[in-house]
């Protein structure tokens, strides 16, 4: 034995894991889990537009608004996933401020890529919700990011 305290339910694993995480904790909040399967609805129907397009358009001359609202959420999704995942699996982060962040971001993310849709080509033509959900998600961001430095700093000092 290795010196966990094992009941007959754990694993040596679990018992690692419980010791030198938080992972075991049990999370009541839903908003990260939420806002996780939201970017991924969003990015994967953006995708399934694009195809759609493709095949509608037998892949000559799919509108470039439908590749740029897929290609935006794509760059922003791996990060709000992954601080939606980091405030999942720290229940005790979280917080009303980082819930609201969670929620305004995956809302600007909507927000944004119904401006690319619904917007023209030219910049005359822009959609009023694209740039709100990119300011809203270059803040929302920025706010997520600041809170998760904060919380490492914190704990690495206790």
């Amino acid at each position: 034995m290795s010196g966990y305290d094992l009941n007959p339910r754990d694993t040596r694993a679990s018992a690692y894991l419980k010791q030198h995480t938080n992972i075991s904790q049990t999370n009541s909040n839903p908003i990260p889990g939420l806002a996780l399967a939201a970017h991924g609805l969003l990015l994967s129907g953006l995708a399934a537009y694009v195809t759609y397009n493709r095949v509608q358009t037998k892949n000559r001359g799919v509108p470039n608004k439908v590749i740029r609202a897929h290609q935006n959420c794509a760059e922003h999704v791996p990060f709000l996933s992954a601080a939606c995942l980091w405030y999942y699996f720290q229940p005790s982060l979280n917080t009303n401020t980082t819930d609201g962040l969670i929620i305004a971001t995956t809302l600007a993310r909507v927000l944004n890529a119904v401006g690319l849709l619904l917007g023209g080509d030219t910049y005359e033509e822009i959609n009023v919700c694209r740039p709100i959900g990119a300011l809203a998600t270059y803040a929302g961001t920025a706010g997520l990011a600041i809170t998760i430095a904060r919380n490492v700093l914190q704990n690495k000092r206790a």
